[in-house]
């Protein structure tokens, strides 16, 4: 299970300065750290993501 902020689009939350989505793998890191995926201009949720498929990625001929 994957832990991510959601903004009231439900896109993903981007860190301030790096742009980075906000994803966690641990709710508590997730508490730690949502202050830097924040705009104040927003409203945020957390939304629990589970993993349904995994795909390989197929290789190129050269």
């Amino acid at each position: 299970m994957l832990y991510v902020i959601i903004d009231e689009d439900c896109k993903p939350a981007k860190h301030i300065g790096k742009g980075t989505l906000a994803v966690f793998k641990d709710l508590k890191q997730l508490k730690k750290h949502a202050w830097r995926y924040k705009s104040a201009n927003k409203e945020y949720r957390i939304a629990l993501l589970e993993i349904e498929e995994i795909f390989d990625f197929e290789k190129e001929d050269k």
